[in-house]
């Protein structure tokens, strides 16, 4: 599958403790009219497997402000370690409503030093994705 690099969050992003994706989507000014247009979800990779955290949570977040001084959650996924493997993936919904201007991921560790983990996030469009979450080509 292609990625459109304008639609990542993270690319092969080490987690080694909490900590928000190294890019930042601005969806332009407010006044933007974002509409239902077609369904987007995050698509999420784990290029190297997580080995000693005891979960991991993927949040994608939303904001008036780049620098997320008040961050809203708009949806989440825990993941346990058994399922932070190698090639394991992941999709989050992106709601329609209550979107701000800027969206970015957030990844929240639970437990002990995450270990050699890395993440892969980008936008994706709902329509890419089978029943079980894995990517397919348009």
């Amino acid at each position: 599958m292609m990625v459109d690099r304008e639609n990542v969050f993270s690319w092969d992003q080490a987690i080694t403790a909490s900590a928000a994706s190294t890019n930042v989507f601005d969806l332009g000014p407010s006044s933007y009219d974002r509409g239902p247009g077609e369904g987007k979800v995050i698509a999420i990779t784990l290029p190297a497997a997580f080995t000693l955290l005891t979960s991991l949570e993927f949040t994608l977040q939303t904001d008036d402000d780049d620098q997320f001084g008040s961050a809203r959650d708009l949806t989440k996924l825990s993941v346990e370690i058994a399922r932070l493997t190698k090639g394991a993936s992941f999709t989050l919904p992106v709601p329609h409503e209550a979107v701000e201007r800027y969206l970015r991921m957030y990844y929240t560790v639970t437990g002990t030093n995450p270990g050699a983990g890395k993440v892969r996030a980008w936008l994706a469009p709902a329509d890419h994705i089978d029943q079980n979450n894995d990517f397919r080509a348009a």
